[in-house]
């Protein structure tokens, strides 16, 4: 029996993160905003965290003291990152099909992304999306690289900004001279919540390792455990609390399906913010054959957490909407490759070519629109790069 249960879960729905949230408020009060914008852009790698500023003491001691915990296993981390290394393009490619349209469909989550702003836009442009799913890439990938949480690497020092980002957000919406409308903590938790970072923690990390399964990829259990224990080590240094952490993959899987059933609730937010992703990844695909793609993958790689919370995720989310004639017949047919991938005892080097295929149109999708907007935004490191076979 799971102790994720409703109401253990709903004490931290109305949790946020003390630390980050007090040297926010601090600064916004004080009007130093742009001098912490400052220390931010001079922080590139984590050895960067060690340099003297002229800051206050309470952004000085959180840059020195929120430090990778004594209790990380460094051999879990090689794994973990070994892991991201042999798989990162799948991983990516379950970023935008399973990892973020769960989230999309927890309504609390959905009305914080979409109320900052920074997802969708009214004019309804992708641009902002991808903005931040890179912010999100950009931090998965400064961690999970060789050596991203050593003096030289980006890993730490990069979640340390998303930390005080996620507290400027719940001070934004918080504010009433920012948000005038209000945020109704009694009814949709507070923003950015401890569940809810629990919750992107799992879809990022246990439920991305069981999206692997269903593209035919096995990792054994030490594998697997090493990646949600690595994530953890991420949670922990964003501020999740370790009452949240999972024991293993299993665990974190039942975390996550449990944060999910708890928060289902089909909103207006969630599905502009899945019609915003799902236009962007189409975008990725040149020929109007593969333009179903990016539709038929989330029904797929969502139906195993909608058959286990009993609710149509694909459907509440207006994913089939977007089904002309033609998508619906080219769904059949990706619905029997699939199903003849799922059946066979070892899949063909045919589907490992046309699944990795996929996987590289997606991830290099992302790379040549962040390029073509913001060349400073995200940067591959050398070693993924020749693993994956991107030029840089």
């Amino acid at each position: 029996m799971t102790k994720w249960t409703p109401t253990y879960l709903k004490g931290f729905s109305l949790k946020g993160d003390d630390l980050a949230d007090e040297i926010i408020a601090k600064y916004f009060q004080e009007g130093g905003i742009q001098k912490l914008n400052e220390v931010f852009d001079s922080i590139h790698v984590n050895k960067d965290l060690q340099k003297d500023r002229n800051i206050s003491d309470l952004l000085e001691n959180y840059l020195q003291d929120v430090k990778f915990p004594e209790w990380a296993d460094l051999k879990k981390v090689e794994l973990a990152q070994k892991v991201f290394a042999d798989h990162g393009p799948s991983i990516a490619m379950l970023l935008n099909f399973k990892a973020l349209p769960l989230c999309y469909s927890c309504g609390p989550g959905a009305k914080v992304l979409y109320s900052t702003g920074r997802m969708a836009e009214h004019q309804q442009s992708t641009k902002q999306l991808h903005k931040r799913l890179m912010e999100t890439a950009k931090m998965i990938f400064s961690c999970m690289s060789p050596g991203g949480f050593s003096e030289d690497g980006k890993g730490i020092a990069t979640i340390k900004k998303v930390r005080l980002l996620h507290a400027s957000i719940r001070y934004f919406l918080k504010h009433p001279k920012y948000n005038p409308k209000g945020w109704d903590v009694e009814k949709l938790g507070e923003p950015l919540n401890q569940e809810q970072l629990a919750g992107t923690l799992m879809s990022f990390s246990a439920m991305t390792i069981y999206g692997l399964k269903q593209l035919g990829i096995d990792l054994t259990d030490e594998e697997a455990d090493a990646y949600v224990h690595t994530w953890n080590i991420i949670g922990y240094l964003i501020g999740v609390d370790p009452a949240l952490y999972p024991s293993s993959a299993k665990d974190g899987w039942d975390l996550g399906v449990a944060i999910v059933k708890r928060n289902y609730s089909p909103s207006y937010e969630g599905k502009m913010l899945t019609k915003a992703l799902l236009e962007l990844n189409e975008s990725y695909f040149k020929s109007r054959l593969m333009k179903a793609f990016p539709s038929y993958f989330m029904g797929y790689f969502m139906h195993d957490v909608a058959q286990l919370i009993d609710e149509p995720i694909a459907e509440d989310l207006n994913i089939a909407e977007r089904d002309s004639w033609f998508n619906i017949f080219m769904l059949k047919l990706l619905n029997g490759f699939f199903h003849f991938v799922d059946e066979a005892e070892d899949r063909f080097p045919l589907i490992e070519k046309v699944l990795d295929k996929i996987n590289l149109i997606v991830l290099g999708g992302m790379i040549d629109f962040t390029l073509a907007n913001d060349k400073d935004m995200f940067d591959i490191p050398s070693e993924l790069a020749a693993a994956w076979k991107i030029e840089k």
